[in-house]
């Protein structure tokens, strides 16, 4: 959103580029003055240009073909290769619980967010466990790159080292198997 706000107000600015080099073609300026302002009003139109381009050049590459979109969000985003991992490997009717992750773009199978779980309520790491079975959790997806706090992170650490194996891991980003 902050990007289309920038590229609206650097085309609004453009507009009115345009408009004050009419204005100044139509008053009465001497030869140098008007190529002076002609030669500003370029500038000033390359800048914002210039902006532009160092402001979105990581993706540069995947609009003009030279990056495929995959290996653009597999360097962007440490969850997309999981994920693509998730979606190609896990069983059809699989749930998983994004822990320590925002969100679940990437991902085709049912899926929840920590983020909506009250931690606190769980007396036990086998508590935890049999809630998540109960509800149709199949794996947990967590996401070494983000943060959580303490309570959760130690409640979740224990669960998945007694009752889950790792089934992959890459980039600080794992899916573990509940058992």
């Amino acid at each position: 959103l902050k990007s289309e706000q920038s590229i609206c107000t650097m085309f609004g600015r453009s507009r009115s580029s345009i408009v004050s080099a009419y204005a100044l073609e139509k008053a009465d300026l001497g030869k140098t003055a008007r190529t002076a302002i002609a030669i500003t009003i370029a500038l000033v139109f390359v800048a914002h240009l210039g902006i532009l381009f160092v402001y979105k050049q990581a993706s540069f590459p995947v609009a003009l073909g030279l990056e495929s979109l995959e290996s653009y969000l597999a360097r962007e985003q440490p969850n997309f290769l999981a994920f693509k991992y998730a979606n190609a490997n896990l069983p059809p009717g699989s749930k998983v619980l994004l822990f320590r992750d925002q969100h679940g773009f990437y991902l085709d199978v049912a899926y929840e967010l920590s983020l909506l779980r009250d931690f606190s309520s769980y007396g036990s790491s086998d508590s935890l466990h049999a809630s998540l079975k109960s509800e149709g959790f199949t794996h947990v997806e967590v996401n070494e790159n983000n943060v959580a706090d303490s309570y959760s992170e130690r409640l979740v650490s224990q669960m998945l080292s007694s009752h889950s194996t790792q089934v992959f891991g890459t980039d600080g980003v794992y899916i573990f198997k509940l058992v």
